[in-house]
């Protein structure tokens, strides 16, 4: 496939060739808006909210959630805000754990997906309570606080 798309652009005129690289230039970068600064408050407010419950006598996390549609930017830009956060000192990297939950994504799925993610064995089928539980432990165990 790849020889394919290299003699369509190796037989490219210039004036064409010229526009190709421009949106190729163009569709590497990342141009902030409004919308980063937003999720830059709500991820701030997040983990001064989890940081503040962690100390509770009865520690419970907090949820943020980044709806949109496909190809919104959603994972590209929680991304880049977690890794501002990590560079401003607001988190360690250590603390958050990255996982793509399946689709469609069940609940059980999404506990053995972050077991997975965690290095947590799946050698047999696990009923959802026993892997939201085991997720809940493993979480601990790794010091995740973040998911």
């Amino acid at each position: 496939m790849d020889d394919q798309f290299d003699n369509i652009i190796s037989g490219m005129s210039s004036k064409y060739r010229g526009q190709f690289d421009l949106m190729e230039r163009i569709r590497k970068c990342y141009i902030m808006s409004p919308r980063d600064e937003s999720l830059r408050i709500a991820v701030s407010n997040w983990i001064l909210a989890n940081m503040s419950a962690r100390h509770a006598p009865n520690p419970e996390g907090c949820l943020l959630g980044v709806v949109g549609g496909a190809g919104a930017g959603k994972s590209t830009s929680i991304i880049r805000t977690i890794n501002w956060a990590i560079e401003e000192k607001l988190l360690l990297r250590d603390s958050i754990l990255f996982v793509n939950a399946p689709h469609p994504c069940t609940q059980k799925q999404l506990a053995l997906t972050i077991l997975a993610e965690l290095g947590y064995p799946l050698k047999r089928d696990i009923r959802e309570g026993d892997a939201w539980r085991l997720a809940k432990e493993h979480l601990v165990m790794n010091s995740v606080r973040y998911l």
